[in-house]
């Protein structure tokens, strides 16, 4: 999907959170569940602090090897398969 003011060599940026599946665009993709996928995980790492030093914060479960995130994905003619958990 491209939009009006986008120029002709623009691509989206890169979401690595939803915050809110009730929120455009996500409510679209979020109500059909062939948009949906389980991405296995052993952990993962969330930026924090000021922009400029920022440090990754990592993240997994005590006692268990690997775990499940929700995600989206969908099939687009201009960039191919685009994912978001």
């Amino acid at each position: 999907m491209r939009l009006k003011f986008m120029k002709p060599a623009s691509k989206p940026k890169p979401v690595n959170n939803i915050a809110d599946v009730g929120k455009f665009p996500w409510k679209f993709i979020a109500a059909k569940p062939e948009h949906r996928w389980l991405i296995p995980l052993t952990g993962f790492c969330e930026a924090e602090g000021e922009k400029g030093s920022k440090t990754r914060t990592w993240f997994n479960f005590k006692d268990t090897e690997v775990f499940a995130w929700a995600g989206l994905w969908k099939q687009s003619d201009e960039w191919g398969a685009v994912y978001s958990a």
